[in-house]
């Protein structure tokens, strides 16, 4: 699930980006970096969701959903959204530009 968001949201701003900035590594950079905070947004819901049923089993599922969106309203799903973002951004910014990289050295090209 979290290649969906990933790699389509990374395609799509390459696709937009690229008249701007033209291809090669800003590019890759930037697109990495978009990719990254599309990531924490989808999946951030999710993994707070599961914290908090982690941390105390006796939870339900829909009891915890309910409390967060009850007492936190939307903001409770993205409790530590930043921290999430500081783990994907470093990894997308380092894999997918050296996937491009990769890419055109073995003469696929540029996608």
């Amino acid at each position: 699930p979290l290649l969906r968001p990933q790699l389509s949201t990374y395609d799509h701003s390459k696709y937009k980006l690229r008249p701007l900035l033209g291809e090669g590594t800003a590019l890759h950079v930037a697109c990495s970096l978009i990719a990254s905070v599309a990531t924490t947004f989808v999946t951030q819901p999710a993994d707070t969701v599961k914290s908090v049923v982690m941390a105390d089993p006796t939870k339900s599922l829909t009891g915890v959903i309910g409390r967060l969106f009850r007492e936190e309203g939307p903001r409770g799903f993205y409790r530590g959204a930043f921290a999430s973002w500081a783990r994907f951004g470093p990894h997308f910014v380092i894999a997918l530009p050296l996937w491009e990289r990769v890419r055109w050295a073995f003469g696929l090209g540029y996608t």
